[in-house]
């Protein structure tokens, strides 16, 4: 089984409840989810500047 095709079961558990963010639907999480992967992976690719690193400076 592909890393795309399994349900994020351990994010879906943890997410917060009660909050305007939270989705109960299994299928509409997993799209959520998918979403915010791949939001997340345009800016580390694209949006942040080549020369920045992503840990904090020591």
């Amino acid at each position: 089984m592909k890393r795309s095709d399994r349900f994020p079961f351990w994010a879906y558990l943890n997410q917060p409840l009660f909050t305007q963010e939270t989705v109960l639907t299994p299928r509409k999480f997993k799209r959520h989810h998918q979403n915010q992967y791949l939001s997340r992976c345009l800016n580390l690719q694209y949006i942040l500047p080549k020369n920045e690193s992503l840990r904090p400076k020591d």
